[in-house]
């Protein structure tokens, strides 16, 4: 199953839920929306809908340690997912978090943890770090149960090996921030490309979120591609 999803909704959710199957909820990173606001997103939502959440950024402020504050945030927001029925929970952190020693235990730790706080038959964690490659992030996490989120655009990736190989047995997930920031804009050969590594891949799920200046129309797009190919 593809999903093809914004960051957040580029326009109002009514409209949203009638043109998408699919949102990546980012207001998540600041904090954890009112009870009210969920039941909306339930309510507007056709069947079938796929949230995914992106995890506070305190978790990465702080280095993604397992200390209790972290744990806490981390159940927090899985129950969000869960109450969501969300496909995953994106842990994202910028070049703040290098790919130093002391971070690579850091984040071996946190990956280990992240199925027992979150629940194993809950939403999927997915881990989205800015200043390191896919190759990196795989060679710290090891066998942990964690997707590691790609752009299938600019990272070195294919389905048969290392590390797409291991990416895409669960949920593959990508991450589409525009081909150089968020206001640059992708052609359609370009999410053209994109759809094509989604729909060659043997993941039960695959999520693909459009996050530049233009992810709506980029997205539509996505959706179009997706329905022709």
């Amino acid at each position: 199953m593809i999903f093809v999803a914004c960051a957040g909704f580029p326009v109002a959710t009514s409209r949203y839920f009638r043109e998408f199957m699919a949102v990546e909820i980012n207001q998540t990173e600041l904090g954890i929306p009112g009870g009210g606001t969920v039941r909306r997103w339930q309510r507007e939502c056709p069947e079938g809908f796929g949230f995914s959440v992106l995890a506070p950024g305190t978790l990465s402020k702080a280095g993604f340690s397992v200390d209790k504050t972290n744990t806490e945030t981390v159940k927090t927001i899985a129950q969000l997912a869960r109450t969501l029925a969300a496909v995953a929970v994106v842990y994202r952190a910028g070049d703040e978090f290098a790919a130093s020693k002391p971070n690579r235990t850091k984040l071996r730790r946190f990956a280990l943890a992240l199925p027992r706080l979150m629940g194993t038959r809950g939403p999927r964690p997915v881990l989205d770090l800015q200043a390191w490659s896919v190759q990196d992030v795989l060679a710290t996490i090891k066998d942990a149960p964690v997707s590691v989120a790609v752009d299938p655009l600019t990272d070195q990736l294919d389905h048969s090996g290392t590390p797409a190989g291991r990416l895409s047995n669960t949920v593959l997930y990508l991450r589409l921030p525009g081909p150089s920031g968020y206001r640059s804009r992708y052609t359609d050969d370009h999410v053209d490309r994109a759809m094509a590594y989604a729909r060659a891949s043997k993941a039960k799920k695959v999520f693909v979120v459009f996050r530049n200046i233009d992810m709506y129309v980029n997205a539509q797009r996505g959706m179009s591609a997706l329905s022709s190919g």
